[in-house]
């Protein structure tokens, strides 16, 4: 999240923003929680909805929340966490973003556009 957001020249809470809304899918690694019955481990999708006060436009965001519901990569389904109780706590160090999906959002605005060179000789270095 930091490395897109230094990348993209945007702040945390833009590219939250994307996440919230669908153009962007939050996801981090965890240790095993339970859903119901259901163990859950490894790489899930995290709600960027839920984690808003860690992206915060005006004042101190918080570093650190817990959420309470998880979802499998590919799952339409959101899982509720039922243990630990208190639900997952989550650092903003933790939050990854998808490859494929960082790369089709920048194709898609041109975050990453190159300016156009001026007439003239072409510079030594890229």
């Amino acid at each position: 999240m930091t490395e897109i957001c230094a990348r993209w020249g945007f702040p945390a809470p833009d590219v939250a923003g994307w996440a919230a809304t669908g153009h962007l899918t939050l996801v981090t690694s965890i240790g095993c929680v339970t859903c119901g019955r259901q163990p859950m481990a490894g790489i899930v999708e995290v709600s960027a909805r839920d984690m808003m006060c860690m992206f915060r436009r005006h004042g101190p965001s918080d570093e650190e929340c817990f959420v309470s519901r998880l979802r499998q990569p590919g799952k339409s389904e959101w899982q509720y966490i039922t243990e630990p109780a208190e639900g997952l706590l989550i650092k903003l160090c933790d939050l990854l973003l998808l490859a494929d999906e960082v790369h089709k959002f920048e194709d898609e605005r041109e975050l990453l556009r190159r300016p156009a060179t001026a007439a003239g000789s072409s510079p030594r270095y890229d």
